[in-house]
């Protein structure tokens, strides 16, 4: 009786947690729409709202990351760009970002590092690509 409730108990909180990131996980593809849409505060407001509830969620540091990017803040692209590649080291999203951050921080060899972790997830990938020849190109590594 005892080890029933403990298990129902357990499967209660289970699809507490199910229902939470199903929660979460809306409101980043919302924070994605408003940032397509080309609200970036709005996308901002929605992914620091998600980092309030959930301070480890990848998504919402890699969007944010990549918003702060944008807007040119690449301390801030940088802490939540690094930040989401920690989480999800198999985030390709958040080592594209870091690329490009090091790339405008003229940190060239850091920037190849993180495109060729980029290809190492997915070998396809025209921007990693491309941004990686253009960085290799800098170094004096790639011939055009």
């Amino acid at each position: 009786m005892l080890l029933s409730i403990f298990k129902n108990a357990l499967r209660g909180s289970r699809s507490r947690e199910a229902v939470a990131e199903g929660v979460l996980a809306e409101q980043l593809r919302r924070a994605r729409a408003l940032h397509a849409m080309g609200d970036v505060a709005g996308a901002r407001a929605v992914c620091e709202g998600i980092l309030s509830q959930d301070k480890a969620h990848a998504g919402a540091h890699c969007l944010l990351g990549l918003l702060f990017g944008q807007e040119g803040d690449l301390d801030r692209a940088m802490t939540h760009l690094t930040e989401a590649a920690r989480l999800a080291p198999d985030l390709e999203e958040a080592h594209l970002g870091l690329g490009n951050v090091h790339r405008l921080r003229a940190a060239p060899e850091a920037a190849a590092a993180s495109y060729r972790r980029v290809l190492a997830l997915n070998a396809d990938s025209p921007a990693a690509h491309y941004s990686l020849g253009l960085v290799l190109r800098h170094l004096g590594q790639f011939d055009a």
